[in-house]
């Protein structure tokens, strides 16, 4: 006879899969998309989007507000990220 220790073990592997997961990976998009609506503290009208640098590189990841609860629509943040690429790359470095 299986331990109840088991079934709940297995139960809990069922539960985890049937949760979404967020995607691992970066959306990049077009930079002049990410640029956020005007406030008081930042006015975008002041961005010239034609002057761009073109080793510019803009994305979007969705990650869990809270990693504790499943992953969902109403449990998700977006970040914002940029990136410059150089010329000749010898590396990465992420901050």
């Amino acid at each position: 006879m299986r331990s109840p220790i088991s079934y709940f073990s297995l139960f809990g592997m069922i539960l985890g899969a049937a949760q979404p997961t967020p995607r691992n990976t970066v959306s990049w998009v077009h930079c002049s998309e990410m640029v956020p609506e005007s406030t008081s503290t930042f006015n975008a009208s002041t961005v010239d989007f034609n002057s761009l640098p073109s080793n510019l590189h803009c994305g979007q990841l969705d990650v869990p507000m809270d990693y504790s609860k499943p992953f969902c629509d109403e449990n998700k943040i977006t970040l914002g990220l940029s990136m410059v690429r150089p010329a000749n790359p010898k590396g990465a470095l992420f901050l």
